[in-house]
């Protein structure tokens, strides 16, 4: 004769239906398969039973994906604003030096050309950049980019420009609008 010996985990489980009081054992195997995959189960008497809600699984795919798409529309967002304040500088220092950002011509008064041959344009953005201050991120204000790019040269490494790397936003450039 041999003997065959298993160890099964049961969970207790009541049916819950209305006017069933049944309290029973389902297999731990079992309950985590309904419970994940929510089908159909029945207790003693017949009812069907089914867990209601989103399983565990469920609700961490779904976190999973609202991270992701989170840290995708941060990472979208930095990249657009960056783009923008790089395109914001790169107006105010050819406005400065009395180019046109809208035709790349060089004018002796720039505000009068651009407010007569380009209304549309909004002058505010780049208005007064020949007395603007050009600041870094650490603090330290200059009169021209030049001596901003001098500063920002001398005091970052070669891999500045790498956003994992700790103190990547160190000495960059601060346009004020």
């Amino acid at each position: 004769m041999s003997t065959i010996t298993f160890n099964v985990d049961y969970v207790l489980v009541d049916c819950g239906k209305d006017g069933c009081s049944q309290s029973f054992a389902m297999s731990r195997r079992f309950y985590d398969e309904t419970k994940r995959t929510g089908h159909t189960w029945y207790c003693p008497s017949g009812h069907p039973r089914a867990w209601r809600g989103k399983s565990t699984e469920q609700k961490l795919r779904e976190a999973e994906a609202q991270a992701t798409h989170l840290t995708d529309q941060l990472q979208a967002s930095a990249h657009e604003a960056e783009r923008l304040r790089q395109a914001l500088l790169r107006d105010r220092h050819r406005f400065s030096n009395g180019v046109c950002p809208c035709c790349n011509r060089s004018f002796e008064n720039v505000a009068r050309h651009i407010r007569g041959q380009h209304p549309d344009y909004d002058i505010s953005r780049v208005e007064g950049a020949a007395a603007m201050t050009f600041e870094c991120s650490c603090g330290r204000s200059f009169e021209s980019l030049r001596g901003l790019r001098t500063h920002q040269g001398h005091q970052r490494d070669n891999r500045w420009h790498e956003p994992n790397r700790a103190g990547w936003a160190a000495h960059r450039t601060v346009v004020s609008a």
